[in-house]
């Protein structure tokens, strides 16, 4: 079995920059490798999250998303009125999206992203803002495609 991707000359905005990437190959395999054959500083390389996410189609991804939120609420980590916030962003994109609008979806995703990245931190609250980052991300790059 060959590589399911491969990428070069890839850089980040920041340490702990969260950049989601649709695999050229995707499917389901007992094993994965993440081989970093380069590094451009002069430090070695360090991976904070490596997370794999298995969206077989956009409304899959909008559907983890929105549950996500409901159990983040459920748990108290978030309040109601971010709930509302978050829930009524994701609803517009959604909605472009089902109306064919991608260019729009992905504009409502990235406004998504900048609601949760100024979530008041609580407990439990970075790991959420951590996941719903990384969830929104992947549905923009199945937009994208």
């Amino acid at each position: 079995m060959g590589d399911l991707d491969k990428r070069s000359g890839q850089s980040f905005k920041w340490r702990s920059f969260t950049r989601a990437f649709s695999v050229s190959r995707p499917g389901y395999y007992r094993y994965y490798k993440l081989d970093i054959t380069q590094n451009n500083r002069k430090s070695m390389p360090s991976l904070a999250e490596f997370e794999l996410l298995g969206y077989k189609d956009i409304g899959q991804g909008f559907s983890a998303i929105q549950n996500r939120l409901t159990s983040a609420f459920k748990k108290d980590v978030l309040n109601a009125s971010q709930k509302s916030m978050l829930s009524a962003t994701l609803h517009q994109a959604q909605k472009a999206f089902n109306e064919g609008n991608n260019a729009s979806a992905i504009t409502g995703m990235q406004n998504f992203v900048e609601q949760v990245n100024y979530l008041a931190l609580g407990e439990g609250t970075a790991e959420v803002k951590s996941r719903l980052s990384a969830d929104a991300h992947a549905v923009v790059n199945l937009l994208s495609d």
